[in-house]
């Protein structure tokens, strides 16, 4: 039935991709299982990033309130990058030197 899709729980999935990495051959595995081929290099790439096979949410992540006193507040996951001084001799940027 096109557009339905399989489910199979995490045991299956470890082990189609066992065999796959003991050098199965990939879409001979998706056919037997009945799935798309992309779908075991998704599980595999999830696996190897995340040690698990459960897919993480899409999207900003929840934002935590400090409802209790001396909670940590989450803390930003992008550095900015400290302001450049112009050392001797560096010449700043103006029109002429941008052609």
């Amino acid at each position: 039935m096109p557009g339905r899709q399989r489910v199979i729980d995490e045991d299956q999935k470890l082990e189609l991709l066992q065999r796959m990495e003991a050098g199965e051959i990939v879409s001979k595995l998706a056919d037997e299982v009945g799935i798309n081929r992309q779908r075991l290099y998704e599980w595999r790439d999830l696996l190897r990033l995340h040690g698990n096979l459960k897919p993480r949410r899409r999207g900003r992540p929840a934002r935590l309130t400090a409802g209790v006193a001396g909670a940590a507040q989450p803390q930003s996951a992008v550095d900015v990058p400290a302001p450049r001084s112009s050392a001797p001799g560096e010449t700043g940027s103006s029109k002429s030197s941008k052609r």
